[in-house]
């Protein structure tokens, strides 16, 4: 049975990361892998990617910058760029595109195994927004998309 339109772009939404900046929204969710996790595409490429390697490649492709420093890391000379987790690995922050950020090696070293919200409240209450603001266009698509269109009235229904 196929599922409805609302339904794939619904998953999309939710596997995508909230940062709608570069190269984060060059990155899409494509489906489930075969180990149950989520996979990506990036812009330009074909490969099926897990949420790490589609960060990595995305970064490779568009460049981006620090989300703790906002320093630009690309170009020449290029600072080292890591891939941080907002939620540490330990004691459960996965390596789920939502919990991946770009973060120079300087800030990644200086925040350690914090939580974002212990390193710095200022990017976790901008990330917060971020996630709002994704989860709202989820709940928008569902309300809009999954009731369908309404019915017409007919010309003896009185209107309220």
């Amino acid at each position: 049975m196929n599922e409805p339109g609302w339904l794939d772009d619904l998953k999309g939404l939710l596997a995508a990361h909230p940062l709608a900046e570069r190269p984060y929204d060059k990155i899409a969710f494509v489906g489930i892998g075969p180990h149950g996790g989520p996979l990506y595409r990036v812009d330009g490429d074909a490969s099926r990617l897990n949420a790490r390697n589609a960060l990595r490649r995305a970064f490779e492709r568009f460049g981006g910058k620090c989300f703790y420093c906002d320093r630009t890391m690309g170009g020449d000379p290029k600072p080292s760029c890591t891939l941080d987790h907002l939620s540490p690995r330990k004691p459960g922050g996965g390596d789920v595109l939502y919990n991946l950020v770009l973060a120079c090696i300087h800030c990644n070293q200086r925040k350690g195994r914090d939580e974002l919200v212990q390193f710095s409240a200022k990017r976790a209450q901008a990330y917060l927004h971020s996630l709002a603001d994704r989860l709202t266009r989820c709940l928008d698509t569902v309300s809009r998309d999954a009731a369908g269109p309404r019915p017409a009235r007919r010309p003896d229904q009185a209107a309220l």
